[in-house]
């Protein structure tokens, strides 16, 4: 899932998938590519510092990336500052991931408001759950460039989603692919039958589900 939000994030700021559109067009022979956008000694926003959220931060310090984050309280033992204010976070990040589980309690966390403190620099990364992100007001800010861009692997409503989208080239729509790869499938499978040995031997699971994540799947 890491690995996605990074491939996403790429894509978006420099204008991957766009350039791939570009080229099998023809353009090049009529015109340059647009300049993007690198990701190197930018501002990386956090929202949800779990397993996953703290996975796409340690690769944000390979970039040289300054990070901070937006929890429900602070993360003991991290090194990246923590923002209790999410549009203060957005409104600081030129980058914001958003890395939260899903169910009730975030649902439309990233409200109109946080998605305008962005600003017409600021790119939203979501591989989280599309409940999380308000749905309707990212697509307007897209439509109006009020932001810069948005990478997006989930959506409220799946396999659904806003076709207005597709018509926009700030944004890179992705199939919910986060977990599609062979190894982490494998990986998954093994986890279950580890988790019914574990159960079996102990009365005890290894990775048992919280009772806050019972309103929705776990995002990290």
């Amino acid at each position: 899932m890491s690995d996605l939000a990074w491939g996403a994030m790429l894509d978006i700021s420099r204008g991957l998938s766009e350039a791939d559109r570009f080229m099998r067009r023809g353009d090049w022979m009529q015109r340059p590519f647009r300049l993007a956008t690198r990701l190197s000694r930018k501002k990386l926003g956090v929202v949800g510092l779990g397993r996953i959220g703290r996975a796409i931060a340690r690769r944000g310090q390979g970039f040289d990336m300054e990070i901070r984050y937006h929890n429900r309280r602070p993360v003991e033992g991290v090194e990246y500052r923590y923002m209790d204010d999410l549009k203060a976070l957005a409104r600081w990040s030129d980058f914001l991931m958003i890395a939260v589980a899903g169910g009730a309690d975030t649902q439309h966390l990233v409200s109109a408001d946080v998605i305008a403190e962005l600003g017409a620099g600021g790119y939203l990364i979501n591989v989280a759950r599309g409940s999380a992100v308000d749905g309707e007001a990212l697509t307007r800010a897209l439509e109006f460039r009020a932001i810069a861009g948005a990478a997006l692997d989930v959506f409220a409503t799946e396999p659904c989603f806003p076709e207005e989208l597709c018509a926009l080239e700030n944004v890179v729509l992705l199939p919910h692919i986060g977990t599609a790869t062979h190894e982490t499938r494998a990986a998954m499978g093994e986890l279950v039958i580890d988790n019914l040995h574990s159960f079996f031997d102990t009365g005890r699971l290894l990775t048992p589900v919280p009772e806050a994540a019972h309103a929705g799947p776990a995002a990290g």
